[in-house]
């Protein structure tokens, strides 16, 4: 993915400046983050096989109750 940047790094230096974000916790969610877009960007992502899934052919189909598209 060329030009990969991280989005809001102001509004997440806020919140640790306000003390939403403690020093502590701060570099764990970078952590995650970075997990998570190592995940997205090596193609195992659980978004990239949602395309290729399929309901299990045992499962009922669901049925409707009487007025479900009547606000």
């Amino acid at each position: 993915m060329s030009g990969w940047h991280w989005k809001d790094e102001d509004e997440f230096d806020d919140a640790q400046r306000l003390g939403l974000i403690s020093p502590e916790k701060a570099p764990a969610l970078r952590v995650e983050g970075q997990k998570a877009r190592d995940a997205l960007l090596s193609g195992n992502s659980p978004f990239n096989r949602w395309a290729d899934w399929r309901p299990d052919p045992e499962w009922p189909v669901p049925v409707l109750p009487e007025g479900w598209d009547v606000l």
